[in-house]
């Protein structure tokens, strides 16, 4: 595992990270408001901001400046540079959330969905072949 010295992390009892994830500069998980789980290989990108509640399965990409508030994400997800999870969402497996795409509060996306826009919409779905390679 891996924090840069510039990552801020608040309610440390409370945030789980496993190993081999990495949390890039000026990051910032919040445990203090609930527990946050970050799974193995998961790599939180520069300014990304985890909300305390907030879980993210493994293999999965949180570009830089997106924000995920109490939700789930699922394994191998990617979350574009400033998209917005909102509270409650759940992002199931290999999801791709486009850059500065929105994901209201309490939506749910399907496995392999593809969305983007403010609020997002799906466009498309990843292929199992494409989710297999991302591992």
């Amino acid at each position: 595992t891996l924090v840069a010295k510039t990552a801020k992390v608040q309610g440390a009892e409370r945030v789980r990270v496993a190993g081999d994830a990495v949390v890039r500069g000026e990051a910032e998980i919040r445990g203090e408001a609930g527990p946050v789980g970050i799974g193995r290989y998961v790599d939180v990108g520069p300014r990304a901001i985890v909300h305390g509640g907030a879980s993210v399965g493994s293999h999965s990409l949180l570009q830089a400046d997106a924000v995920i508030h109490d939700a789930t994400i699922g394994v191998g997800c990617v979350i574009g540079k400033g998209a917005v999870i909102g509270s409650q969402a759940v992002l199931k497996d290999y999801c791709v959330v486009a850059a500065g795409a929105v994901v209201p509060d309490h939506s749910v996306l399907a496995p392999f969905s593809i969305v983007a826009g403010a609020p997002c919409r799906l466009l498309g779905e990843v292929s199992p072949a494409q989710a297999d390679e991302w591992r």
